[in-house]
C-alpha cells in the first residue's frame, strides 16, 4: 500500500517486473485506490501478461479516480509453484 500524501487524479499505473531473475514474476494482480485508506475501489484485476519471455513495462489504464492511497496485490504467480512476488518499479499516470 502506498500513501501519496495528497489526493491525485490517477488514470493509470505502470509496473515493471523484476528483469534480472524470473523468481517472483506476477501472473495476476489487483490494483485498488482509496481516498481514506479504509474504503477501497478496485480499478484493475487480471493478468499482467508477464512470463519468461515478456518482462516489459505494463500499463494498467482506467477511468480518472481521485485517490490518496494505492494498493497493489499480487494474486497468482506467473511461474507455477512460486510463493513470492516481486516488482522492480511502479509509477503513476496522473491527470
Amino acid at each position: 500500500t502506498l500513501d501519496f500524501g495528497e489526493r491525485l487524479s490517477i488514470v493509470g499505473v505502470k509496473a515493471l517486473p523484476r528483469v534480472d531473475e524470473l523468481n517472483g514474476l506476477i501472473g495476476e494482480c489487483r490494483i485498488e485506490l482509496s481516498e481514506d485508506g479504509k474504503n477501497w475501489h478496485e480499478v484493475f484485476s487480471g493478468k499482467t501478461g508477464w512470463h519468461a519471455g515478456n518482462r516489459a513495462w505494463r500499463t494498467f489504464e482506467f477511468s480518472p479516480t481521485s485517490a490518496r492511497y494505492l494498493r497493489f496485490t499480487a494474486l497468482t504467480p506467473a511461474i507455477k509453484g512460486q510463493i513470492w512476488a516481486t516488482l522492480s518499479e511502479l509509477s503513476l499516470i496522473v491527470r
